[in-house]
């Protein structure tokens, strides 16, 4: 009677350890989805039950998992394509138009058709031929026979010089002999540059000139003498001046770019303004590259550079047009040499010749271009009595140039990161979870939560095993222990 009043008791303190134990077990998997899916802010997840012994319940509970992961497997596909997205750092571009109080002028460069002078030129077979191999009729000249000493008699071996170029162009000074701006009369605004085309006039060289002013009016005029009866061989046919309107900080190449102006003729050239502005590194312009950010950067002077050291590595020698430092080229050398080769890598100019990446920042000019007769069979005569010209000259050698701005506004083309800053993203990928799942960043955390309480439940079940494992051997030993 004894004994089994103590194995009733020892039974029933088992059963109250074992209670005690299940009590501490009770928030299990199962009660955790329960919670979990009834409180959540995800959308759908309330109807998913398991109950085995509702069928109806139950497929219903299916259909709902397939619906729920085919939405989760698309929000996880486009949350990765964002991400993708974010991390190529994509751009948009703006356009606005701008307005302003004055306006800096572009810079104008002025090239004769024909800059080689002939004045003082010895003109016999040889020397035509010669220069003839250099102008657009090459294809028509003889091959030059440099070892004939009539080439070293006359010097065409010997270094030229600065005062060689300017003797051999036309008189620049004379070829613009008026130019007002803005009604007023410019001295020493123009300046001396040598391009591809030869000796030329460059004006607003340093970009120092403002205007407050438009319209054909006002802004730059210039009175041309284009002194057709200096032409000589050149790389054009034709006779007259060659415009380039530019930034001051591009060295245009004029045989490609450019209005030509021909004689006896009087030109508006009316110009709009265009401000380009691209992103740095590491954000992408020009298709997959990247640009220079700085103020005194130009692609165009960069290659110049590049070309000069090109030329004075392979010639010895530097050529005027890429501005070196000289020792200059000898005629002999700039045929043979770096003229064939300024226009080889002018031939390569987008190749990767040089490394000369784009500017971020930098302007254009777009214009439209109309002439007129000038000047007017009345005003010749009074031109050639105020001027001391005589009417033959005006009317086959002069010119007027008018260009100005049309109004004081600037077009701006603007390049802006699609993504700000990382709030963009996360206001992207919020919409995301929100169309896709209901979702919201406070959900995400009750979802962190759910996950960590499935793995303290794991973690406290299999710790518990051991224990449960332990007692039952126990409460076997107790039964079998006799008293």
């Amino acid at each position: 009677m004894k004994i089994a009043i103590m194995n009733e008791t020892g039974a029933q303190m088992v059963g109250k350890e074992d209670k005690k134990h299940n009590d501490e077990d009770s928030c299990s998997e199962k009660d955790i989805w329960t919670n979990f899916t009834q409180t959540t802010g995800f959308h759908g997840l309330n109807k998913i039950t398991f109950e085995r012994q509702n069928p109806r319940q139950l497929i219903r509970s299916i259909c709902w998992i397939i619906v729920w992961l085919i939405c989760a497997v698309f929000l996880i596909y486009t949350v990765i394509a964002e991400l993708k997205n974010y991390y190529s750092y994509p751009t948009i571009s703006n356009t606005y138009i701008q307005l302003e109080e004055k306006l800096s002028f572009p810079a104008v460069t002025i090239c004769n058709m024909s800059p080689r002078s002939s004045e003082g030129m010895q003109k016999d077979v040889k020397t035509n031929n010669l220069y003839m191999t250099t102008s657009a009729l090459y294809m028509f000249s003889q091959k030059v026979n440099w070892s004939d000493p009539f080439y070293k008699e006359e010097g065409y071996f010997e270094a030229k010089t600065k005062e060689d170029l300017f003797n051999h162009s036309k008189n620049i000074w004379e070829s613009v002999y008026l130019s007002l701006f803005d009604n007023v009369q410019l001295k020493d605004a123009l300046s001396p540059v040598y391009t591809d085309m030869g000796l030329c006039l460059r004006f607003n060289s340093d970009g120092s000139q403002y205007t407050a002013m438009y319209g054909a009016i006002f802004n730059l005029q210039l009175y041309v003498n284009v002194m057709t009866y200096f032409d000589y061989f050149s790389q054009s046919l034709s006779s007259g001046v060659k415009i380039a309107v530019h930034d001051h900080r591009v060295e245009p190449i004029m045989t490609n770019e450019g209005l030509v102006i021909k004689p006896a003729s009087e030109a508006f050239i009316e110009i709009r303004r265009k401000d380009y502005k691209f992103l740095p590194a590491p954000y992408t312009a020009f298709g997959n590259k990247t640009c220079v950010n700085k103020p005194d950067y130009s692609s165009s002077r960069c290659y110049q550079e590049c070309w000069n050291e090109i030329i004075q590595h392979k010639c010895g020698c530097t050529d005027f047009l890429s501005k070196g430092n000289g020792p200059y080229c000898s005629y002999h050398d700039y045929q043979t040499c770096s003229n064939p080769t300024f226009w080889h890598l002018l031939l390569t100019y987008h190749k990767e010749t040089c490394d000369c990446p784009q500017v971020c920042h930098y302007t254009t000019y777009d214009y439209s271009f109309s002439t007129g007769t000038y000047p007017s069979e009345f005003f010749v005569s009074q031109i050639s009595a105020i001027s001391g010209f005589p009417e033959w000259l005006i009317r086959t050698n002069f010119a007027l140039i008018r260009i100005y701005f049309k109004d004081l506004s600037i077009t701006i083309n603007e390049q802006v990161a699609k993504y700000e800053n990382a709030g963009d993203i996360f206001a992207n990928l919020g919409g995301q979870l929100g169309l896709f799942l209901g979702a919201s960043i406070l959900t995400i955390t009750e979802l962190l939560e759910f996950i960590i309480f499935l793995i303290w439940s794991f973690i406290h079940r299999v710790k518990n095993r051991g224990r449960d494992e332990q007692r039952k051997t126990n409460v076997e030993k107790f039964k079998q222990t006799k008293y």
